[in-house]
Formats: C-alpha cells, sequence, structure tokens
C-alpha cells in the first residue's frame, strides 16, 4: 500500500473539487432552459467583459468629468490634493500631538530595564556554528 505525503492528499483533493465543479457545470449547462432563471444570471454574467467603465468624477468646479483625460486629471489632483502639506496650520493643535508623542515615548522607554554592567552577564556559547563563539547578554531578574 502507497502513502501519500500532506502535500500529495492536498493535490488530490483540490483536483477531485475542480472535476466536481466542472461536472456540475456541465450538468448546469446541458439542463439550463431560457425559462430557467438561473439561465438569465448566467446570461448577464456573461454578458460583461469584466470591464465596468469608470463614473463621471466632480472636478473641483462641480462639473463632471466624463471623458478619460478628464477623469485622470480629476484623479491626479485628488492625489496630489492628499498627499500635499495641509495649508491650514493650527499651533495649538500641533502642540498636543507633538506632547503626546513626546510622553508616549518616554513611557515606552521606562517599559525596558535599565542595562548596567552590574545586572548583566556575558556568557560564551559552546555550540560554535559558523565563524566563532557567540556572545550573548543575560539579563539577571
Amino acid at each position: 500500500m502507497r502513502t501519500y505525503s500532506c502535500k500529495e492528499l492536498q493535490r488530490k483533493v483540490k483536483a477531485r473539487i475542480q472535476e466536481f465543479k466542472n461536472d456540475k457545470w456541465i450538468t448546469l449547462m446541458e439542463e439550463i432552459t431560457p425559462s430557467h432563471q438561473t439561465y438569465w444570471k448566467l446570461a448577464k454574467a456573461l454578458k460583461s467583459n469584466g470591464y465596468l467603465p469608470t463614473p463621471a468624477l466632480r472636478k473641483p468646479d462641480n462639473s463632471f468629468a466624463v471623458d478619460n483625460r478628464e477623469k485622470a486629471d480629476c484623479l491626479a489632483d485628488s492625489i496630489e490634493q492628499q498627499c500635499s502639506n495641509n495649508s491650514i496650520h493650527d499651533a495649538a493643535h500641533s502642540h498636543r500631538i507633538e506632547e503626546e508623542v513626546r510622553n508616549e515615548n518616554r513611557t515606552a522607554r521606562d517599559d525596558w530595564p535599565r542595562l548596567r554592567r552590574r545586572n548583566t552577564k556575558t556568557h560564551q556559547s559552546t555550540k560554535t556554528k559558523g565563524s566563532g563563539p557567540r556572545l550573548a547578554l543575560a539579563i539577571k531578574s
């Protein structure tokens, strides 16, 4: 009796599932009639080539961008506006944000134990794969 690896079994299961789906599709194509509801769903799905035209976009002057050139310009302007610096500057708000970031950084630094010579010890690893012995730091609790 032959044993199969996990990958081989996965391939066999995928192939069997695909075979089942193909059989189901063939059965549907053989039995479908124009009075069948699925017929019209299928016709609609096959009618489209997967391409949906981009809807009209609004330009800054509130008119519609209809052709591809106007749409491209409209999208470029929108991206440029989103990626540019904010011209409205609120100094108080900026100051609050900077303070909050500073406080977060202080809090994060305080969470780490201080590494000092007296509470660390250096030891050499006995396993020397590669170029030579490795050094490691161990923190005493």
